[in-house]
């Protein structure tokens, strides 16, 4: 095993100390005993004018390399000594994220920063007594500059802040609800995208049957992969107040728990733009997504309501939107719920109380009965509205949601 710098150093000024202790002991006047002796004598004294050369050597290759700056941060030591790369992976950024905020959620309230004030009021604060703190909380497995510790910590402020005055404004019920409909929209796109992968992996019919004549399937896949992952395709769901859904929910035994006291379910506003080929394939995507997950924790109902301010921007593909759909000439209308849906960067986002993810686990209306007839996101009802080009046909003599479906397009079994 090898020892280089200081740690070589003192150990052959150690052995020089040693062996000049040593070689003083015989008196270079005095005569050797024998001729054995005088060898030991001259094999030291080389030993010793080696051991020097070695350190003066190593001497002055550390005075040529100059003199060094050194911090008295023992963070900016470490840093100088390793570099960090850059945060630039989004799963890595994700759990500096939601580390720093759960470290935060647990200190001491004195340390924490003051949402009524500003970012910039309260810096010098933050830098001495926050900071320190989640950095020492901080896993060594997630290592990152101050500097990006700061910009979690500032961006948590922001978010919070702005939860601070919507309290202080009264309007804090309106943006929880907004919340909520964002993080269902969310899980909604999620199940989605699984559902869709595992129609095209087994060619399911629906794809050849809402294809465009005149478009190769290679482009329709796309435009079908586009579309879900579009949060403006996907028709909203609000919660909303009605007692009489609500109650019977309760005599079919399939409220959940947590909501027994409330009258609060959970409504789909149709986006009357969205032709029906865009519209079958986000259902059938659903409904795949759906049965391989674990199933929604709430019932959907898809009844009259609309989504009066969704309009469909210039670069969705033309056949997703409905031959027969005429953007209104205003944009006034009597629908007080904005749609547009903030999420802000708080850790509350996706844990609210109307959380229908199907990763819920053990979600209380799993079965098919629970799940029953209610029309999932985009059922077949919302499609009666738009049949364009003739896809699907609404016969009213069997009742206004009666689907009636050419034979030439029906799912092979």
């Amino acid at each position: 095993m090898s020892l280089e710098g200081d740690q070589l150093q003192k150990v052959i000024l150690f052995y020089i100390r040693s062996l000049t202790d040593l070689s003083l002991t015989i008196p270079s006047s005095s005569p050797p005993a024998s001729g054995a002796n005088n060898r030991e004598v001259s094999e030291l004294r080389s030993m010793i004018s080696n051991l020097t050369k070695r350190v003066e050597v190593l001497t002055e290759e550390r005075t040529s390399e100059g003199p060094r700056n050194r911090s008295l941060s023992p963070v900016l030591s470490r840093e100088n000594r390793r570099a960090l790369p850059p945060i630039t992976d989004k799963n890595f950024k994700k759990t500096v994220h939601d580390e720093v905020i759960h470290i935060i959620n647990n200190l001491d309230s004195s340390i924490l920063f003051d949402t009524s004030k500003t970012f910039s009021k309260q810096k010098k604060s933050i830098n001495k007594k926050l900071l320190p703190a989640v950095k020492a909380a901080m896993p060594p497995s997630l290592e990152v500059y101050d500097t990006e510790l700061l910009k979690v910590i500032k961006q948590l402020h922001k978010s919070r802040q702005e939860i601070w005055k919507l309290k202080k404004e009264g309007k804090i019920d309106e943006h929880n609800k907004r919340q909520h409909m964002t993080s269902r929209r969310d899980q909604k796109m999620t199940r989605r995208r699984k559902g869709l992968q595992h129609m095209i992996f087994t060619q399911d019919s629906i794809l050849d049957d809402c294809r465009p004549e005149n478009m190769t399937r290679e482009v329709f896949i796309k435009d079908c992969e586009k579309a879900v992952n579009t949060a403006e395709v996907h028709s909203d769901e609000w919660s909303t107040e009605d007692e009489v859904l609500a109650n019977e929910e309760r005599n079919d035994n399939i409220r959940s728990g947590r909501l027994i006291s409330t009258n609060s379910v959970i409504k789909i506003h149709n986006k009357e733009w969205r032709s029906s080929r865009v519209k079958r394939i986000l259902f059938r995507a659903d409904e795949i997504g759906v049965s391989i997950g674990t199933g929604l924790s709430r019932k959907r109902y898809h009844l009259d309501d609309i989504d009066k301010k969704s309009r469909p921007t210039q670069d969705m593909a033309n056949w997703w939107i409905s031959s027969r759909w005429i953007e209104p000439e205003s944009d006034d209308d009597d629908d007080d719920e904005d749609n547009d849906g903030d999420n802000n960067d708080d850790d509350n986002n996706g844990n609210d109380d109307n959380n229908d993810d199907d990763n819920n686990g053990n979600g209380d209306n799993n079965d098919d009965g629970n799940n029953g007839n209610a029309d999932k996101n985009d059922g077949t009802n919302e499609e009666q509205n738009d049949d364009n080009n003739g896809n699907l046909e609404v016969d009213e003599h069997q009742g206004p949601f009666y689907l009636e479906v050419p034979v030439d397009i029906r799912r092979r079994t």
